[in-house]
């Protein structure tokens, strides 16, 4: 993993979570990080070609916004002891655009 590719998937991971019109979300604002990264993967020409090759890891999009700023992602495990897919939550703190 490069520096770049891990500050560009932090980028992408924020546009998607704020402004994505293909991302469930539910109506407190919180969605899946898997469904983010099949996102960022399935749409290349929204996010600057980020994964247009293979979907991002779990392992990196979580490196990816452990890196960025501080506050700008709430993150919530559904259980701290699974690693199943759909265990890992989050919102951006300043909101969705259009919802």
């Amino acid at each position: 993993m490069s520096k770049d590719f891990i500050y560009d998937l932090g980028f992408a991971i924020n546009k998607c979570i704020r402004h994505s019109e293909f991302l469930e979300i539910s109506q407190e604002g919180w969605c899946y990080l898997t469904d983010v990264g099949y996102i960022i993967w399935s749409h290349p020409t929204l996010y600057n070609h980020r994964s247009k090759h293979r979907r991002p890891a779990g392992e990196e999009m979580r490196f990816a916004m452990e890196l960025t700023k501080p506050g700008r992602f709430h993150v919530s495990a559904v259980n701290m002891n699974d690693r199943l897919e759909h265990n890992i939550m989050l919102k951006p703190a300043q909101g969705h655009s259009g919802r």
